[in-house]
């Protein structure tokens, strides 16, 4: 399915900020720190997180509000950080998935390990895929509900594609979309 969130700056939570800042320590590479630049990364991080997860705004005519959770726009991580969450609450789909089909638990298991389940994600949009034989219990409907439930989000222009290339005729228009990604269509090149 490829699918397009509304607003998911303005509805990601205070701790899926923190768990997301908490997620930046295997970037650095700590054993080649002395113990004071590890405190003192350490230090800086924990204020990071504490500012992008709880920060003082200054809205139009000079209305200050204090605001938990929101990730903020133009920020340098913006686009990580939503590629980041996007991704941990698919793979709890994933998981949710599971836990209500144990049955299937195995297989899906078994997909994701083959990266025949994944995620294609950049920012707020993304991109995921499943084998047809899970369809009746991941699709754009279950994924939908999961994210409004449990994540208060919601999902608009939710389509199933069965391939990802769109075909065009020869006048250059489409006639089968696939997928759209980024605001472009994957088109075979045949040059």
């Amino acid at each position: 399915p490829s699918h397009d969130r509304e607003g998911l700056d303005k509805h990601i939570s205070d701790w899926l900020l923190l768990l997301y800042c908490s997620g930046v320590h295997p970037y650095f590479n700590w054993k080649s720190m002395t113990d004071r630049e590890i405190r003192f990364l350490e230090r800086l991080l924990e204020y990071w997180a504490t500012n992008v997860c709880c920060k003082l705004v200054n809205h139009i005519g000079g209305f200050w509000r204090y605001m938990v959770g929101v990730m903020y726009s133009g920020g340098k991580e913006t686009s990580h950080g939503d590629s980041w969450i996007m991704a941990f609450i698919f793979y709890c789909f994933c998981e949710h998935t599971k836990v209500m089909h144990p049955h299937m638990a195995g297989i899906i298991d078994n997909f994701m390990l083959l990266a025949f389940i994944v995620i294609v994600v950049y920012g707020d949009d993304h991109i995921w895929c499943a084998p047809r034989i899970l369809e009746p219990i991941m699709n754009h409907i279950t994924w939908k509900k999961f994210l409004k439930e449990y994540f208060h989000m919601n999902l608009r222009d939710e389509n199933i594609y069965y391939d990802l290339i769109s075909v065009i005729d020869n006048s250059g228009r489409l006639k089968k979309r696939g997928p759209k990604f980024l605001k472009r269509y994957f088109i075979l090149n045949k040059d």
